[in-house]
């Protein structure tokens, strides 16, 4: 186990200790059991799924929609304008 952490810190550009090394080899260890549990079990029937619950969009449909024109709404408009405050006197 002490290669595999060695191989995985120089993969990933770690300078381990001997202490770290010592402190992490354990460790690796019961993770990697943890993983070979799992790959013990019998997942033929299983179908695959990328995600635990089923995923819908929440958004709305895109629809086509005439532009409105900027003076519809304007309170003060003129000939097709929009009139805006006097700024100069």
């Amino acid at each position: 186990m002490k290669k595999e952490l060695e191989r995985i810190a120089a993969q990933q550009r770690l300078q381990l200790s001997e202490e770290e090394a010592g402190k992490f080899a354990p460790q690796l260890e019961e993770i990697t059991k943890a993983f070979s549990e799992l790959d013990r079990v019998d997942t033929s029937n299983t179908k695959p799924s990328f995600h635990p619950i089923e995923i819908e969009t929440i958004f709305r449909e895109d629809e086509a929609q005439t532009p409105s024109k900027p003076t519809e709404n304007h309170q003060r408009k003129e000939k097709g304008y929009l009139k805006g405050p006097r700024i100069l006197k």
